[in-house]
């Protein structure tokens, strides 16, 4: 569902859906208004080399970390 071609990498477009889905399925219609917003967040997080994606152990820390914490890489 996250990695659609397999290749260990998520790129933006990506966690976009992962944030739509997981939002709908919830009911949290403000977080689906704002999933391309949020998406943009965790890709300046996680991949700030603007690769143009992240690792998927990068976005399992992430979910992992407890609020507070900060998971820059790089």
């Amino acid at each position: 569902m996250v990695d659609k071609d397999a290749d260990g990498r998520i790129t933006e477009e990506e966690v976009k859906e992962i944030i739509t889905l997981s939002a709908s399925a919830n009911k949290l219609s403000k977080i689906t208004d704002q999933a391309e917003e949020y998406a943009r967040l965790i890709m300046e997080e996680l991949d700030p080399g603007n690769l143009g994606y992240i690792e998927l152990y990068n976005l399992e820390m992430l979910l992992l970390q407890a609020p507070s914490q900060s998971v820059r890489i790089g």
